[in-house]
C-alpha cells in the first residue's frame, strides 16, 4: 500500500483544484496501459496513460504558465470502451500507431503501444455544480504519431 502520510500532513487549506491545461494538441509517448471498468454501468476498458508531454505549435503556452501548469507532472489518459460497438476504435487507435494487427489479436498487440509516440488533443469542459462551474482537461482524440 502506498504511503500517504506526508500528503496527509499537509494543511487542508493548502489542498486546491487544479487549473485547467491550455486546449490545443499536444505530444507525448505513451508509458503504460491498464484495463478496468466504469463506475457507473461496468463496461470494461483499456486505459492508455501518457507522458513526455510536449505542446503543440497552437497551444498557449502563456495561459498554461499563468495556470502553474507543469507539464512533467501531467499524465493525461484515453479510455477504450471494450465492447462489440465500441472496440472498433482501440482498433484505429493502434494501427494509428503503426503496428501490425493482420491475423493478430488485442491482447497480442496492446502491449505494443507502450512506447510509441501519440498526438492528442486536450480539450476543456465545463461542468455547473451548485452553481460553481469548473473546468476540466480531458484527452479528447488520440492517435498515433508515425
Amino acid at each position: 500500500m502506498p504511503d500517504f502520510s506526508k500528503l496527509l500532513q499537509k494543511s487542508v487549506t493548502s489542498a486546491e483544484r487544479p487549473k485547467p491545461k491550455a486546449a490545443g494538441q499536444y505530444l507525448g509517448v505513451v508509458n503504460k496501459y491498464e484495463f478496468g471498468e466504469s463506475a457507473q454501468k461496468k463496461t470494461p476498458y483499456v486505459r492508455f496513460h501518457v507522458n513526455s508531454i510536449a505542446p503543440g505549435p497552437e497551444v498557449d503556452m502563456e495561459e498554461n504558465k499563468r495556470n502553474g501548469v507543469d507539464l512533467n507532472k501531467w499524465v493525461p489518459h484515453k479510455d477504450y470502451f471494450l465492447t462489440e460497438d465500441a472496440i472498433y476504435r482501440l482498433r484505429e487507435f493502434i494501427e494509428s500507431c503503426g503496428i501490425p494487427v493482420e491475423g493478430r489479436s488485442f491482447n497480442e498487440t496492446i502491449p505494443e503501444v507502450v512506447g510509441k509516440p501519440v498526438m492528442f488533443d486536450n480539450v476543456n469542459t465545463t461542468s455547473d455544480k451548485g452553481g460553481k462551474v469548473e473546468i476540466y482537461s480531458n484527452v479528447g482524440d488520440l492517435t498515433g504519431k508515425v
